[in-house]
């Protein structure tokens, strides 16, 4: 019995490219619940619960690409174990496509600085 606790999550870590300087990236963690936002940025981290998501991450999208600013979107889960989370799972990696033109109006009032 869980009592209405989660027992599973769900998040995603994005990277993408910066659409200002392409030779930068942002990397933004998301999740259903906290327990997903954690599971999310975990995959971006050297912790065991993260370890063979992170593997098949590095397996799908290549080790050395990895590290190069390719932008990915890749979706995990997550169980819940109290306050914290047991294994992460790697669910799907999709690919952004880097040769996008990326068409993004830069207006400083609204933006503040222009930069992401």
């Amino acid at each position: 019995n869980n009592e209405g606790n989660p027992v599973r999550d769900y998040g995603a870590l994005i990277r993408i490219t910066n659409p200002f300087d392409v030779s930068k990236s942002a990397i933004m963690a998301v999740g259903c619940d906290t327990y997903g936002v954690l599971a999310a940025a975990l995959l971006g981290s050297t912790r065991r619960e993260a370890i063979n998501a992170r593997k098949s991450l590095f397996s799908e999208l290549g080790f050395r690409k990895y590290f190069r600013a390719q932008s990915y979107i890749a979706v995990v889960e997550c169980d819940v174990l109290g306050n914290d989370v047991g294994e992460i799972r790697l669910m799907q990696v999709v690919r952004l496509n880097h040769k996008m033109k990326h068409k993004v109006k830069s207006n400083a009032a609204t933006i503040g600085s222009g930069v992401l």
